[in-house]
This record gives C-alpha cells, sequence and structure tokens, in this order.
C-alpha cells in the first residue's frame, strides 16, 4: 500500500488492518504498542517499588494499603493513532489510589499517585506538619523517573507523554 501523506498513513494506522500490519520486526504495530506499553509499565512499576522499600512507615501514623501495586495496562489497549501519533492507556484502579482526608469530608477525595509522585505539604500548621510522609512528602517522581528509564532503552523511539497528570516537567 502507498501512502502519499501523514494523514493517509495516520488514518490507515488507525484501522484494524494498520493495527494489524507486520513490521520488520515481525511483530504487528498492535503487538509492539502492547510490548512497549507493558515494558513501560514495568519502569514505572520499579520506580514505585524503589519509593515503597525507601522507608517504613510507623503503625503509630497509618498503615499502607500498596494502592500504587494496582497499576495495570488494560487488558484491552486502546490504541489512537492520530497523525501518527499514537497513544496507549496506562492506569491505576481508582478505588485502589483514593483517599480522603481525615479531616474532610467525603468529597474531598485526592488521588495518592499524583501526591506521592508530584509531593505535598498540609496547609496548616497542625501537630504532624513537620513529620515526613504524614505532614510533608518529597514528590517521589516515579512517573518521570520511569519514563526517563524507558526513554534511555526505547527501540521504536516512541514518545511518552502522560496526561491527566499534574505537576509533570517533563
Amino acid at each position: 500500500m502507498d501512502f502519499t501523506s501523514l494523514d493517509q498513513l495516520s488514518a490507515y494506522l488507525n484501522t484494524q488492518a494498520g493495527q494489524n500490519t507486520m513490521t520488520t520486526s515481525g511483530l504487528t504495530i498492535q503487538q509492539i504498542l502492547e510490548q512497549e506499553a507493558r515494558r513501560l509499565l514495568n519502569f514505572i512499576q520499579k520506580r514505585i517499588n524503589e519509593y515503597y522499600e525507601s522507608y517504613d512507615p510507623s503503625d503509630l501514623y497509618y498503615k499502607r494499603t500498596y494502592g500504587m501495586f494496582a497499576m495495570r495496562v488494560e487488558d484491552f489497549i486502546d490504541t489512537t493513532v492520530i497523525n501518527g501519533t499514537c497513544s496507549i492507556k496506562i492506569d491505576f484502579d481508582k478505588a485502589d489510589i483514593q483517599a480522603h482526608s481525615l479531616w474532610g469530608d467525603a468529597g474531598d477525595a485526592y488521588t495518592t499517585v499524583e501526591l506521592i509522585n508530584s509531593g505535598w505539604k498540609v496547609r496548616d500548621d497542625v501537630w504532624f506538619a513537620n513529620i515526613d510522609h504524614f505532614g510533608h512528602q518529597t514528590g517521589a517522581h516515579f512517573i518521570e523517573n520511569g519514563i526517563a528509564d524507558f526513554n534511555a532503552d526505547n527501540p521504536y523511539n516512541l514518545k511518552v507523554d502522560p496526561i491527566g497528570f499534574h505537576n509533570l516537567d517533563m
């Protein structure tokens, strides 16, 4: 099949036939994207594991839920190709990463992944404000570091653009 523009190629790659096109590696485009999504997931998970191993929380303050182990590549990978850009969704199980403030109401839910990745501190001068991992935390940056690890070994030269997270300085 001959393409005379990037738009034609993009439109073809967005079809099932395009996703099933065999590449010179012997894999289809869909297989490559699934393989690379899993590799990216493994790099990010390695950085999450390092975060969990970096300290042991005191039972006095809180108990770990290990909710960040709930990251997964979707069973059905929704691949979108627009102007030559492929997108793969890697997500966390929302039920495992939602948390609520001890002093807020049920509407004050926040995403622990984003808080731990980017860092945070309590706004008020409360008794635990100076307790690391309880009143404040420096960002672990496991998402950015996992992406950097992936980019250091990126044989298909895929561009990773995390969307849906705030404060990622990529």
